[in-house]
């Protein structure tokens, strides 16, 4: 029955892929035919403005007649409108920015583009709250993209937080009996039927083990792994019919998506990883990963021990400034560990993700999204952070090169001499280096924002995971700033002590 079930599902999400692509060629005409009406009104720039209402009325019209293809899912005809509404407007302003040859009309065109970029923002963010499942997590994956996106973008996803209401115990239980193959009542021997966290494709509820061992159950929300196929089949269409209509390039960051979210989907390989950071950590004073219960455990459902704690968010809160001095220090020298001796690092570190116990010892929870890091990868790691020290740019240089970063043209080593200049004319300015002494968040974002302005550089996805949790760990630190938190010493104590990969 379930797997009828999952293969209706599947047939319904590939019914609605089918639709949208067959409507891709009426999106793309739609374009065309913007594109034509800008064109034609170029030779007088006073005319763009009068023809935004005929773009718009031509977008209506075109969209009307595509309507039938895609009434199969609502969400889509709601996300496509949307999108098409923005591309439309990008388009006749990037035209009115043709005209701006002079330096008071290129200041008013950057003004426009700004103004745009702080609406749109926030009618995507509104569009992924309201769509949840993977426009959720989209919206949350390029909040931590500044190399992809507009600042103005990334403000205002920022905020974007994976906690949506929980649906009724009744219809969890089926997936976790399915899962695990015996009955709740076999398996438990109490499970609250009020989740005490729930996001867009699982929640979280405390439970008992029959030996009286306290649990948290992971489970995944029914029929999420179709609902993300959909859901990325419409996004897929939706890029193939806008093209270049919008300031990002959507084929490589959906494609990262995908692969986030169906890794995210799979709770043996989360798992895993739990259990690999756990034989790293646990053998560290005042760290802890929780234990996996294998044998309550499959692919939708992880059951974990259960952790007491507070968040680090209200311990901090609580501390003076020498208390969050040492747990800051503390939490910053952990995850230097996992990057620059082991090159495997929980990914999401949030405050919500970090609990502190009553003994100081801190526990660090879900493990959907964890980063690993080759050796080789993990020495250019080591070299480019004693480059930086030393500002020494050759060394620098080839670092970048060993990381994977690549050029999508021929001027691959134009590129990354590029971005190697622009980080020591940083480092070289006393001024902006103290900033960045003073702002870590702020560093590893205006880092990253300039791998984005550099022609042809392509980040490695390791580099961009990483800056997701150099960011926010930056964030809690500048949160803080009243602790005076020095990471050099940590940094090179960490450093002195020698690599020691995950694999060895």
């Amino acid at each position: 029955m379930i797997s009828a079930t999952i293969s209706s599902l599947r047939d319904s999400a590939q019914g609605v892929a089918n639709a949208l692509d067959q409507s891709v060629g009426l999106f793309g005409h739609l374009l065309a035919q913007v594109d034509s009406l800008v064109t034609s009104v170029r030779r007088d720039g006073q005319e763009i403005a009068d023809t935004r209402t005929e773009l718009l009325q031509l977008l209506s019209f075109r969209f009307d007649s595509g309507r039938q293809g895609l009434r199969a899912s609502p969400k889509a005809l709601r996300v496509a409108k949307t999108v098409l509404a923005i591309a439309v407007s990008y388009r006749v302003e990037m035209a009115r920015g043709e005209f701006a040859a002079a330096d008071v009309l290129v200041s008013a065109h950057q003004k426009r583009l700004t103004v745009l970029h702080q609406k749109h923002a926030r009618t995507i963010r509104a569009l992924c709250i309201e769509c949840r499942g993977t426009f959720l997590k989209l919206g949350q994956f390029l909040s931590m993209r500044p190399d992809l996106l507009p600042a103005e973008y990334i403000t205002e996803f920022a905020s974007l937080r994976d906690q949506v209401p929980a649906l009724p115990f009744d219809q969890i239980r089926p997936v976790i009996e399915a899962e695990l193959g015996q009955s709740i009542e076999d398996l438990f021997a109490h499970v609250d039927q009020e989740a005490f966290a729930a996001a867009s494709l699982a929640q979280v509820h405390r439970a008992k083990g029959h030996d009286g061992q306290d649990y948290a159950l992971k489970v995944q929300i029914p029929n999420a792994a179709d609902e993300v196929e959909s859901d990325i089949a419409i996004l897929r269409a939706l890029a193939k019919a806008l093209g270049d209509a919008l300031p990002l390039d959507c084929a490589p960051v959906l494609n990262q998506l995908a692969d986030s979210v169906r890794e995210e989907l799979d709770y043996e390989l989360e798992a895993a990883e739990c259990e690999t950071l756990g034989r790293l950590l646990n053998s560290s004073e005042g760290v802890c990963i929780p234990r996996v219960e294998k044998d309550l455990s499959g692919k939708r459902v992880l059951t974990l021990e259960w952790m007491p704690g507070r968040s680090l968010d209200l311990s901090l809160a609580e501390q003076d400034e020498a208390g969050k001095r040492e747990l800051l220090t503390r939490l910053t020298a952990i995850y230097a560990r996992q990057i620059l001796r082991y090159g495997y690092f929980h990914a999401d570190p949030h405050s919500g993700n970090i609990l502190v116990q009553e003994d100081g010892t801190l526990v660090l929870l879900d493990f959907g999204c964890c980063g690993v890091l080759s050796e080789p990868e993990l020495a250019a790691y080591r070299t480019l952070l004693g480059a930086l020290f030393t500002k020494n740019s050759e060394e620098i240089h080839q670092s970048f090169v060993a990381l994977g970063f690549t050029s999508d043209s021929s001027g691959q080593e134009d590129a990354i001499v590029s971005l190697v200049d622009t980080l020591l004319a940083i480092l070289k300015d006393d001024n902006a280096a103290k900033a960045w002494a003073a702002n870590p968040q702020a560093a590893i974002q205006e880092m990253l924002t300039a791998t984005q302005a550099i022609p042809g550089l392509r980040t490695p996805r390791h580099f961009v995971l990483l800056g997701r949790v150099l960011a926010t760990l930056g964030g809690l630190i500048i949160d803080n700033a009243d602790a005076n938190i020095s990471l050099l010493p940590v940094l090179m104590q960490v450093l002195s002590e020698g690599p020691a990969h995950q694999s060895s």
